[in-house]
């Protein structure tokens, strides 16, 4: 059993060595030149509306929800690479009023590609997208 030890403990600390290794490229942001070159679409002018229709179809009581608009539109991505969807992205925080409590949903992201809603995102994945809106490669011109 002593023996068997080192063994052990090398290939524990083998499995922990590549643990800590680099994230996939998968995981990174877009280069300058895919935001140059991608398609964002057009701007969403009627964003707010669309977001309130969006949501009325989900919300057992819309007429109790409050949607606090707090970014966007700003041009942005979702997804890994190299498999980005580009588009304008709002950020909103949806509260829902009942008679005894009150909910906060947190943020919810919604991507917009030619005036629609493309991709939606809520609980921890709306607020890491929405924590890093506006985020460009650097050398991007504005991304407004």
């Amino acid at each position: 059993m002593i023996k068997r030890l080192p063994l052990v403990s090398l290939f524990l600390s083998a499995a922990l060595a590549a643990c800590a290794s680099s994230p996939s490229d998968r995981f990174r942001d877009p280069t300058l030149a895919e935001w140059e070159a991608a398609d964002f679409g057009e701007d969403p002018g009627n964003y707010d509306a669309a977001i309130r229709a969006y949501m009325q179809s989900l919300l057992q009581d819309p007429r109790s929800t409050t949607i606090n608009f707090k970014d966007g539109p700003t041009k942005t991505w979702v997804g890994t690479a190299p498999d980005f969807r580009y588009g304008y992205g709002v950020c909103v925080d949806v509260v829902t009023r009942g008679v005894y409590a009150t909910a906060n949903f947190g943020s919810t992201f919604f991507l917009f590609h030619d005036g629609r809603v493309a991709v939606v995102r809520d609980g921890s994945d709306g607020e890491r997208i929405c924590a890093r809106l506006g985020r460009t490669p650097e050398g991007a011109r504005e991304a407004k």
